[in-house]
């Protein structure tokens, strides 16, 4: 299937900042499989992309305009674990081999304000009416961090 995501970010990835200083930056990408099993019971998934690109710069599945900077310990300054500090939000939806819409989830740092549409957006998610039916995950720190 396809997974997509949205960062407020195909599987789409949406990521947004949250609260936002004024207004929240959502960006979208498809997400690839590079490791799965052979008995198809898990995919492991990614999308690289150029990071901190001006927003009128941003193109889907190639840049994002999130900073991947860390402050003076190492931690990520918008990534990670809320309770470290972390203020992305991020929906990760998942498509059937047709393209229908099959499983949603929402996780981060306020998964309800995401889903509430609390906040002020530059951008909306595709098909956001999907949202609804997402699940509240919890954040897991992958190996790669």
């Amino acid at each position: 299937g396809t997974d997509t995501g949205t960062g407020t970010g195909t599987g789409t990835d949406t990521g947004t900042t949250s609260p936002p200083p004024t207004i929240q930056w959502a960006d979208e990408h498809s997400l690839e499989t590079f490791k799965f099993s052979p008995c198809q019971r898990w995919d492991l998934l990614e999308r690289e992309l150029a990071a901190g690109v001006d927003p009128a710069e941003w193109e889907r599945d190639r840049s994002t305009a999130f900073s991947c900077a860390t402050d003076g310990d190492g931690s990520w300054i918008h990534h990670g674990d809320p309770a470290d500090g972390g203020v992305m939000t991020y929906v990760v939806r998942v498509y059937d081999l047709d393209g229908v819409f099959a499983d949603c989830m929402v996780f981060g740092h306020d998964p309800q304000g995401l889903l509430e549409d609390r906040y002020p957006r530059a951008v909306d998610p595709e098909a956001a009416e999907e949202l609804k039916a997402c699940i509240t995950g919890t954040y897991t720190a992958s190996s790669s961090e």
